[in-house]
């Protein structure tokens, strides 16, 4: 079951469980909520017209709906904590909330966000910080809207905060990330040269390419999300292709030289598989041509070379990650999350290797995870 909230509670809500809220005063300031006993099992987690609803019964509930999710979160944190421990990395302290400050404004700063200047800033600080102080507020309202939409809680935002921030500090200890000129000249042509959206189906026995055109084409004003979601079929993956895209090479051909203008729809296309997984065959539907904008954009070498580092090192963070979770020894007592965990763990040590491999010849691959490992206090008491 999940709680309803709106932007103002959810507001307060994250700022609170981030300790990011502004200070008023010496020491002023939210806190993580602190560790509590947990309650008697036996005992009724509360009473509704004279109907007591027993707390174990009440966990169950909670363990079926959202307990391996949760856990998930969990036991990330407590990889990269004891790895952090390990490696000498403090996760309390001054130190450990600058960083988890500087990563909470990362993840303001990194929100697509276009908004208008107001004619006058309140304030009577410097310019400069009262209007970093608005452009954070405008971001924060969006923070909050992309939290509601998801459903993620302030705790589940701040399990993922520290995730990052932790990863980040490892990988500043640890990954020497080095970025060279042709990185940096490949970053700025993915960023400003000729980029193509598409619309990727994938094709089984039952949906063919023919089912897809076909679909596509009985209402032009639907979206690819709406038909596939009409007929029942798998989503299909939406990307946007620069000209020098790697790693999906079959993908860019079709995109770049077969298909002109939004609405063309490509053949039946076979894929590589990534990771190890199997060939696939797919449909294409591009959607829009973002025309080179090389000549409005001249190379800013330090800006697009911090980019590269930082997606470098997302990509470092991402595989130690992996790596973690591949050598962790776990045992899990909770009969709702053991046959569940068993099913996503052969999976994870598979990946463990994959990512051991491309961290040894610096080539790691993936994204940096939207949630996962930081810190939490512990809970103290027994659960049913």
């Amino acid at each position: 079951m999940r709680r309803l909230m709106t932007g103002a509670i959810i507001a307060t809500t994250v700022a609170g469980a981030t300790c990011l809220v502004a200070q008023t005063g010496p020491g002023a300031g939210a806190a993580m909520p602190p560790a509590g006993a947990m309650p008697d099992p036996d005992k009724p987690i509360a009473t509704i017209n004279g109907k007591d609803i027993n707390n174990k019964a009440f966990y169950d509930i909670l363990m079926q709906v959202a307990g391996l999710r949760v856990f998930q979160q969990v036991y990330d944190l407590t990889l990269v904590n004891n790895a952090c421990v390990l490696s000498g990395l403090p996760t309390q302290g001054p130190e450990f909330d600058k960083r988890l400050r500087d990563e909470y404004q990362k993840t303001l700063d990194s929100l697509n966000i276009t908004f208008a200047k107001p004619d006058k800033l309140p304030g009577t600080r410097p310019a400069a910080d009262e209007t970093k102080d608005y452009e954070n507020s405008i971001r924060e309202q969006g923070l909050n809207q992309v939290l509601q939409r998801q459903g993620i809680t302030a705790v589940e935002f701040r399990i993922g905060l520290e995730t990052r921030a932790n990863l980040r500090a490892m990988a500043q200890a640890n990954a020497k990330i080095t970025v060279t000129l042709d990185e940096i000249k490949e970053a700025y042509t993915s960023e400003f040269g000729e980029r193509r959206t598409v619309h990727i189906f994938p094709l089984t026995n039952e949906i063919t390419a023919a089912a897809v055109r076909a679909a596509l084409s009985e209402d032009p004003k639907k979206t690819p999300e709406e038909v596939a979601q009409a007929k029942k079929w798998p989503q299909p993956a939406t990307y946007t292709i620069s000209t020098n895209a790697k790693g999906i090479d079959e993908i860019r051909k079709v995109v770049f030289d077969t298909l002109k203008t939004g609405g063309d729809i490509s053949a039946a296309t076979e894929v590589k598989g990534q990771n190890g997984q199997p060939n696939q065959t797919v449909l294409i539907k591009l959607d829009s041509i973002t025309p080179d904008s090389t000549a409005k954009n001249p190379l800013n070498q330090k800006e697009t070379e911090q980019k590269v580092h930082d997606f470098k090192e997302g990509q470092w963070m991402n595989n130690q990650l992996a790596i973690l979770r591949g050598n962790a020894a776990v045992q899990i007592n909770d009969k709702y999350l053991v046959e569940q965990f068993n099913n996503i763990n052969e999976a994870m040590k598979r990946q463990a290797a994959a990512a051991a491999a491309a961290q040894a010849g610096a080539t790691p691959t993936g994204t940096v995870p939207a949630t996962g490992p930081g810190r939490i206090a512990p809970i103290t008491g027994t659960r049913p």
